[in-house]
């Protein structure tokens, strides 16, 4: 009998039973790919969070080796600064990161600059021009007359300018005597055309049954939660100054404001803008004594539900507030008040001004008694500060002029040259809005 078969056996046997090469496990991990597209220079910032922790920020495309589950992968607004104003851009993702053992699952994230943002907005209601402008930040930053990077001709006489927390325009027609409010989207924004708004908001009576919510609108002005202040310039309807809420801002229609301040108080509410605190300030002209008022509401005034008296009024003067048209706050606090030329009762010419207070000079109800007084202007009709800290004045004469004031101009008085003089064109109204606004003049 040979025994070759049998040791053939056995040494198949042994090999099978040892082998030197087994197979390798079933992976545990995979992939998440994260592409990043955004333009040169942007600090783009993508945050992936998911299973066991995991918390990054990434500022490029990579590559995560992750255990299976499933991220979220987001990328907030982004500002590229600007010397005069930012642009922002807005982040992407095409999709949620799903994970798989032994995949590659490709998220994509491409930034684009936000519509309207990165720019100097005014509004013109004039008879011949009339319309929404946007000037640039590279066009305010030398001077001269450059023409609009965006103009807008939505049909009416657009008087005031506020944007919301998602970048849309909102704007009114000054030709309405009852009051309309206009909402244009944040895609009619970019480029030069006649827009149609997307929500209209039209007047509705007051449930004191003596005023109306809109009338004569002069000013707005959106604040920390979203809400929206108008202010109200109709001796008639002593509507004084109204808030929107979201939700009523959310669709077209004539919604009653839950709050109403100073319905009895004002004669014209010519401007309305919010201090670093949260308070409320609001001016009222009276033309006819060539002197205004400036009321302040604090914070906590604000969030009460009843119409109550400001904590400070600033009572005009042959010297200070003689006709104030325009309030602006810098990142110090300081309150800031343009007024336009008048003459006096001995048909004497009293210069346009604008002033300074401190926030102790607005602490206390009294006397106005500006700090600094800036003079040279025709009719400043509109104040607004820019990344820098300088002061931009629209002043309304023939041309319709912007001047910029450098931090260091702003600190005596007198009337000192402007750094930039960019001319706008016509137009006989316009509060000088920047959007977004000032990093340093966020509103908490």
């Amino acid at each position: 009998m040979s025994r070759r078969p049998l040791l053939l056996a056995i040494v198949l046997s042994a090999a099978c039973g040892s082998n030197p090469n087994p197979p390798p496990p079933p992976p545990s991990t995979g992939m998440l790919r994260i592409e990043l597209s955004a333009p040169q220079g942007l600090a783009a910032a993508v945050r992936v969070t998911g299973p066991g922790g995991m918390d990054r920020v990434l500022t490029g495309s990579e590559t995560l080796e992750l255990e299976p589950g499933s991220y979220a992968v987001a990328a907030n607004d982004v500002r590229f600064p600007g010397e005069v104003v930012d642009t922002l851009f807005r982040g992407t993702v095409s999709g949620p990161g799903e994970v798989t053992a032994g995949r590659t699952t490709t998220v994509q994230v491409a930034y684009a600059r936000r519509p309207g943002t990165g720019g100097l907005w005014l509004a013109a209601s004039g008879v011949v021009d009339r319309g929404l402008s946007r000037f640039d930040d590279l066009q305010l930053r030398t001077s001269g007359g450059p023409a609009p990077a965006v103009s807008l001709s939505p049909g009416f006489y657009p008087s005031a300018v506020a944007f919301d927390g998602e970048g849309a325009l909102w704007t009114t027609d000054s030709s309405f005597a009852s009051g309309v409010l206009f909402r244009l989207a944040p895609e009619a924004l970019d480029h030069s055309h006649a827009p149609l708004p997307d929500r209209v908001l039209g007047a509705a009576e007051l449930p004191s049954g003596r005023s109306l919510s809109l009338a004569g609108i002069q000013a707005l002005a959106f604040d920390a939660s979203g809400h929206l202040w108008v202010a109200n310039c109709a001796p008639g309807y002593g509507t004084g100054l109204v808030r929107f809420t979201p939700a009523q801002l959310a669709r077209s229609g004539a919604p009653v404001p839950p709050r109403v301040l100073g319905e009895s108080l004002f004669t014209c509410a010519g401007d309305v803008a919010l201090d670093p605190e949260g308070g409320l300030w609001a001016l009222n002209s009276e033309s006819l004594l060539h002197r205004g008022r400036i009321h302040g509401w604090t914070r906590d005034q604000v969030a009460l539900a009843d119409d109550v008296p400001p904590a400070v009024s600033l009572a005009g003067s042959p010297d200070a507030l003689r006709l104030p048209t325009s309030l602006a706050f810098d990142a110090s606090g300081n309150l800031w008040v343009a007024n336009c030329s008048v003459v006096a009762n001995n048909n004497q010419l009293l210069p346009a001004t604008v002033e300074r207070y401190s926030a102790a000079a607005r602490a206390a109800s009294g006397p106005a008694r500006p700090e600094v007084v800036l003079t040279g202007f025709v009719c400043p009709v509109g104040l607004a500060f820019d990344n820098a800290g300088a002061l931009w004045v629209h002043d309304a004469d023939a041309l319709s002029r912007l001047y910029r004031f450098l931090p260091h101009q702003l600190t005596e008085t007198g009337a000192p040259t402007p750094a930039v003089a960019v001319t706008a064109g016509p137009s006989d109204t316009g509060r000088p809005v920047l959007h977004p606004r000032p990093a340093a003049l966020a509103l908490d």
